[in-house]
């Protein structure tokens, strides 16, 4: 959608409240204001290309104030957005679908701003909450591999990943090292100070890199499961969904040992709440409706409790407005979805599968 006037032009508007606004991105501070809040659904509704230009006029606190304002908005209904288009002097175009705010759509307009380095810089500075976490993929591998993987490093690596890592994860480092060189780990684990997070993440990413080019010694007799698992995970859903159910007939423990290796529909479940949220951010509304067509209760249910009583809503109306679906249509969004789970798993993003604790009352 382009505005009626230049990008720049409406931004003045906005800034100075011409044409009978009130004007907002004028106050001080660094929490979001209402007037920061209206200034995020209106880069929202006017798009990301356009909003981009506008961001361009933004002081840094502005910039910031809004980014934070951006990612907090669910989204902007489509007479709430007509509004905000009268009301700043755009050209009024038919507005029928929502149009959606959260932190990547934040990040989006910061890079087309300013590219893609400084744009990623400054969304991380402004949201750093929004960093994956450190060595997250740790929490996917088994003590031995973990022991594999940092066996030959040194003191100061080891302090360094167990502090970045999870609690769990950096307890599990710490039990794979032997225990004269345990003491040494602590000690400076214990004495550590401030390590910056650029000097973390590229002992990550090497400790990342060598681990996709490495067999860790402890799989390579369980290597069947997870070969047929990378196998599958390029094969479209349907032909993955008929061999999972005719390999459980035959080896059900076989099937279930695949199975922990790929990242399948059903798994969506297990996400931690905050995990779900975060892949269903990253979701157009009609992607969601058509992906759960003939899903599970369980899953239903799971992105029901993850998503604001109104977007359940649009996207409760979506899915009855489309009617019935072809097979393959849905199956094709639901491999879609799937593949972008598991690169947010992949980079950190994401814990895939977080470990099922027991609970003793």
């Amino acid at each position: 959608m382009k505005l009626g006037k230049r990008a720049s032009d409406a931004y003045r508007s906005v800034m100075n409240g011409d044409g009978g606004t009130q004007g907002f991105v004028k106050t001080t501070g660094s929490k979001p204001t209402e007037a920061d809040i209206k200034a995020a659904k209106f880069l929202t509704v006017i798009g990301r290309s356009e909003a981009a230009e506008v961001l361009k006029h933004l002081s840094e606190a502005e910039s910031e104030r809004v980014v934070h304002a951006l990612a907090d908005l669910d989204f902007v209904d489509p007479a709430e957005a007509r509004a905000l288009l009268a009301e700043f002097g755009a050209e009024m175009r038919s507005v029928r679908r929502p149009s959606t705010g959260g932190a990547d759509v934040a990040r989006d307009i910061l890079v087309r701003t300013y590219g893609p380095e400084e744009g990623e810089r400054r969304f991380y500075r402004f949201l750093p909450e929004e960093r994956p976490r450190l060595f997250a993929f740790l929490d996917e591998l088994s003590d031995r591999q973990i022991a594999a993987l940092l066996g030959n490093e040194s003191t100061a690596v080891l302090a360094l990943v167990a502090r970045h890592a999870s609690a769990e994860a950096g307890a599990r480092v710490l039990g794979a090292v032997p225990p004269e060189e345990k003491v040494r780990v602590v000690a400076r684990l214990a004495s550590m100070e401030a390590v910056e997070r650029d000097v973390a993440a590229a002992v990550e990413r090497e400790l990342h890199e060598r681990l996709k080019h490495a067999l860790p010694v402890d799989d390579r007799a369980l290597d069947g499961p997870g070969a047929l698992a990378e196998i599958l995970k390029h094969m479209d859903l349907s032909s993955e969904d008929a061999i999972l159910a005719s390999l459980r007939e035959s080896d059900e423990e076989l099937s279930e040992s695949v199975k922990a290796h790929l990242t399948t529909v059903d798994d969506l479940v297990r996400l931690r709440d905050r995990d779900l949220q975060r892949v269903l951010h990253r979701l157009d509304d009609t992607d969601l409706a058509i992906f759960l067509k003939g899903k599970g209760d369980a899953i239903v249910e799971a992105v029901r409790r993850n998503v604001s009583t109104r977007r359940w809503e649009l996207v409760t109306m979506n899915r009855e407005t489309l009617g019935p679906m072809r097979k393959s249509d849905v199956d094709r969004i639901t491999q879609e979805i799937m593949e972008l789970i598991r690169s947010m798993g992949e980079a950190g993003e994401i814990v895939l599968r977080p470990g099922e604790e027991e609970y003793i009352g």
